[in-house]
């Protein structure tokens, strides 16, 4: 006797549940990768976006280029300017050779005035160095942008010193 026949629609259920199962768990694994994928090529174009903005304002110094700020209108002006008396922290923004002020809180609200190159948003910022704010600017560059998982930054730091001297 033939009594397999009442079990195959219990083994088809089980089937079906363990292929879905599978399917599910390859679709999150997917999609996470892909999530993280997309997470480190933003993490790698913002560095790269703040690496090339600290190039710039080093060319910026080289070529004593322009500034719009206070009392300066070419980069050698900024050694003489104690810049933590006028505003702590300094935010700038890039426009071709030239470093423009901006004003706004680029932690609070990053799009309102403060460059956007794409989904990111960058300032340059420009810092004493305590003792020595005449032969050392510490330059600050954060790239912000929101994704998926929320907000993210990148930030690249580095000291130009006073060739003049």
């Amino acid at each position: 006797m033939e009594q397999s026949k009442g079990q195959t629609l219990l083994e088809l259920i089980v089937v079906v549940t363990v292929g879905i199962v599978i399917v599910a768990a390859l679709t999150f694994i997917i999609i996470f990768s892909l999530r993280n994928a997309d997470l480190a090529k933003n993490q790698t174009q913002a560095t790269k976006l703040a690496q090339e903005a600290v190039e710039k304002v080093r060319s910026i110094r080289d070529t004593d280029g322009g500034v719009t700020f206070v009392a300066a209108t070419k980069f050698s002006d900024l050694w003489a300017i104690t810049l933590s008396s006028s505003c702590s922290p300094c935010y700038f923004n890039l426009a071709g050779n030239v470093l423009i002020e901006t004003v706004g809180n680029f932690d609070t609200n990053p799009d309102s005035n403060f460059e956007k190159a794409g989904a990111f948003y960058r300032t340059v910022i420009l810092e004493d160095i305590p003792a020595t704010s005449d032969k050392e600017k510490k330059v600050t560059v954060r790239v912000k942008w929101i994704d998926f998982a929320g907000h993210h930054e990148s930030k690249v730091t580095t000291v130009l010193r006073n060739q003049q001297i």
